[in-house]
């Protein structure tokens, strides 16, 4: 049996199910505070009925509270790209980097068919299929 081709491999494979979620009305104060507590550089935004509605980073978050860089801005949910950058499970990891590198954003939400949140799937993620070969034994990063 060959080991698994990069290009047969779905976000699912790669994704991280460690995510951390917050409402679209969260403020962004208590955003840093999350961020910081958790030390994640991605949290999901959802909606109504727990949709998401996309990923906002620390950085945009920090740009937020910093020396008021974004004074209009209250809360996470006016942090959202314009583009709704999330993806099904059963989405290639090739499609995933592609749609990456379009919308300019280094993490994909992964969602189900109601858009509820399964994962996320960084560019690490996708570099790190492509350095294993795909080798299932060679995908999540095991923290040290």
């Amino acid at each position: 049996m060959s080991d698994p081709d990069v290009r047969s491999l779905t976000v699912r494979d790669v994704m991280s199910d460690r995510l951390v979620s917050v409402s679209s009305s969260c403020r962004v104060e208590d955003a840093l505070d999350t961020i910081i507590g958790t030390r994640l550089r991605h949290l999901v935004v959802l909606g109504p009925q727990g949709r998401c509605r996309g990923i906002i980073t620390s950085e945009s978050v920090a740009m937020a509270v910093i020396a008021h860089a974004v004074p209009e801005v209250h809360t996470v949910g006016e942090l959202l790209p314009q583009a709704f950058t999330a993806v099904a499970a059963h989405t290639s990891v090739e499609e995933a980097a592609s749609l990456m590198l379009s919308a300019v954003v280094d993490a994909l939400a992964v969602v189900d068919g109601l858009r509820r949140p399964l994962g996320i799937v960084t560019w690490s993620d996708i570099l790190r299929a492509v350095a294993s070969g795909g080798r299932p034994d060679r995908l999540h990063h095991v923290p040290s």
